[in-house]
């Protein structure tokens, strides 16, 4: 197992709770738009949190996130149990540990921790592990996951500055896959 060291010395906070979801809100939003909205501005917060008063650039730097969150990150093999290459797991959570799949690269790496932070920041009532299939929700706390890992990775108003650098032919491409 192999720990994954962060970069930069974030301060870090124990008061977290205007930065989580309720993974109620599912249940009591007519209009999916509103869970959208609540997870956009809870991670517009905790980023600006976390870059304190520094310019917040892509790529999103996830493991000064987690340190932030006071969360350790470890790479291993999750899947020894699991040989045959189907429904392979790539991360987890434990309590303030995300374990990480070390066999893929780190760009799905990085999606990863992001998908696990999102766990984290979701007050719901299953404290059991989490397994990350991006994009792939099979319940509504993999959709919040993803969601919440989503907006972390690519803030809206950084995404909307990208598109707009490329319609107005600044840029030739939006934001990099690889960012």
């Amino acid at each position: 197992m192999q720990k994954i060291t962060y970069d930069g010395g974030a301060t870090m906070n124990k008061e977290l709770e205007e930065f989580k979801i309720n993974e109620e809100i599912l249940y009591h939003i007519d209009d999916f738009s509103g869970v959208i909205y609540e997870v956009y501005e809870k991670t517009g917060r905790l980023l600006e949190k976390v870059y304190s008063g520094e310019e917040i650039v892509l790529p999103i730097s996830v493991d000064r996130i987690a340190k932030y969150l006071e969360l350790e990150i470890f790479t291993k093999n999750l899947n020894l149990a699991n040989p045959r290459k189907e429904n392979q797991r790539i991360g987890e959570l434990y309590g303030k540990v995300i374990n990480i799949e070390e066999t893929v690269n780190w760009n799905l790496k990085r999606y990863t921790i992001a998908h696990e932070i999102g766990h984290y920041m979701i007050k719901n009532k299953d404290e059991t592990a989490q397994y990350a299939l991006p994009l792939l929700a099979s319940n509504s706390s993999e959709l919040m996951a993803d969601m919440y890992a989503l907006f972390l990775m690519v803030p809206l108003e950084l995404f909307l500055k990208e598109f707009k650098e490329y319609i107005d032919g600044i840029k030739k491409y939006p934001i990099n896959i690889t960012e």
